[in-house]
């Protein structure tokens, strides 16, 4: 489980950018993320990105892929949302 409702918000705020389509570069994520009231690092964008990928704790294994020529994250398939309305 995220270890706090912070991690929980940004996790909502990834899903929800990625859903949208398209590839997202970490520095854009990390801006929405402020705009919302949430401060946070590019580097734990990127370990969140990695977490709800592969974290076994958390279980969403999300299909998140990374494009490394254009540094940029996206949904190989869009999953339906993993948070309720």
């Amino acid at each position: 489980m995220p270890k706090n409702k912070e991690a929980l918000k940004r996790y909502r705020i990834i899903h929800n950018i990625l859903r949208r389509g398209g590839r997202h570069k970490t520095n854009r994520i990390v801006e929405i993320c402020k705009n919302a009231g949430v401060k946070v690092s590019i580097r734990t964008i990127q370990k969140d990105l990695e977490d709800l990928a592969e974290d076994t704790e958390l279980g969403f294994f999300l299909p998140i892929r990374k494009d490394d020529n254009t540094k940029t994250y996206y949904y190989e398939e869009i999953p339906k949302s993993i948070f309720p309305l």
